[in-house]
């Protein structure tokens, strides 16, 4: 289990210092005018102290502790600041906070790091040609019989596109233990053999707003309002459809790079705020994947171009873990 955690750990390290490059978008992005700007802490598991039953009890304490010493008059109760408890990939906690408040909990024993959240933007995948992978051979696989689950974090997906379907696929995994969460437009249904998983987060956004999403124009659920998530997830793993074609141009068959891997969804980007996505978001989908049991993660979104590089903060976390 250990060596498990361990391993994903590290994926996320290499998703947010090397892959993306992470940056701190500007407070104008972050700061929803009450002074609280949400950050994300990493604390160390292992320096809880014993008076604490666990480890949730401990990250609300904290929080109550620094809330008091600052005497910050908010909106807010210190237990309503904590937006997401991570677990799995990472440990720690995501919370509205004020920079005084960030800068004294930051000194506290067993707090490895406090981190403004990040705003990330929807990226386009490329072809297989592009990124140098074998051609797929039909004759050699029997892809209906995979059994590898790739989460896909992202803008959700549109089930009904015929990508999506499962005729003759073998029965979900043993190993995956994800769930299918409903909401406005998504069902129960909309999860099969090819769909096995499908959850939306958005504790972040609607922090950073500081009101509710407006369900009347964004489907809050796994349905897919921009298309991203679809075409991303149909990219990965699209089950052949013959036929495809551009307005009746280019008919051709249309598949993903591996048809027999199974899908599973974790909406973190909302139309409504122009395809963006909240760190604190982000880490908690892949917090929840880990424990749903994927197997591979795509995240195409890469952050947003204002602030400035964190990259040495995040390699020092890692470090940190590591020691």
């Amino acid at each position: 289990m250990v060596k498990t955690e361990m391993i994903w750990f590290l994926v996320l390290c290499l998703y947010l210092s090397n892959h993306l490059t992470a940056t701190h978008s500007h407070s104008k992005y972050l700061n929803n005018g009450s002074g609280l700007k949400t950050f994300i802490i990493h604390i160390d598991k292992l320096a809880m102290p014993k008076m604490f039953l666990d480890h949730v009890e401990w990250y609300s304490s904290l929080i109550q502790s620094v809330s008091l010493a600052t005497q910050v008059i908010d909106d807010e109760r210190s237990d309503q600041r904590v937006i997401y408890t991570y677990d799995s990939a990472f440990h720690g906690i995501a919370a509205r906070l004020t920079e005084e408040e960030a800068e004294q909990l930051a000194r506290e024993k067993g707090v490895v790091s406090v981190l403004p959240d990040t705003i990330y933007k929807l990226q386009t995948t490329r072809s297989p040609t592009f990124l140098g992978l074998v051609r797929y051979r039909k004759e050699n696989v029997k892809f209906k019989e995979n059994d590898v689950v790739v989460g896909v974090v992202d803008s959700g997906i549109w089930p009904e596109s015929e990508s999506f379907n499962d005729t003759g696929f073998s029965s979900i995994p043993k190993h995956w233990k994800g769930a299918c969460a409903t909401g406005r437009g998504f069902e129960k249904r909309h999860c099969n053999k090819k769909i096995v998983g499908a959850r939306s987060f958005y504790g972040g956004y609607e922090a950073h707003f500081k009101r509710r999403i407006n369900e009347e124009v964004e489907y809050k659920s796994p349905r897919d309002q921009d298309g991203h998530g679809t075409h991303v997830a149909a990219t990965i793993a699209g089950t052949p459809v013959r036929g495809a074609n551009l307005f009746g141009q280019a008919y051709g068959t249309a598949r993903g790079m591996s048809p027999g891997a199974r899908i599973a969804v974790y909406k973190v980007c909302w139309k409504e705020a122009d395809g963006e996505c909240f760190g604190a978001d982000i880490l908690s989908a892949i917090d929840h994947a880990v424990k749903d049991g994927v197997n591979v993660l795509s995240i195409s979104v890469p952050p947003t171009l204002e602030g400035l590089s964190s990259s040495r903060t995040l390699h020092k976390d890692c470090n940190a873990y590591f020691r």
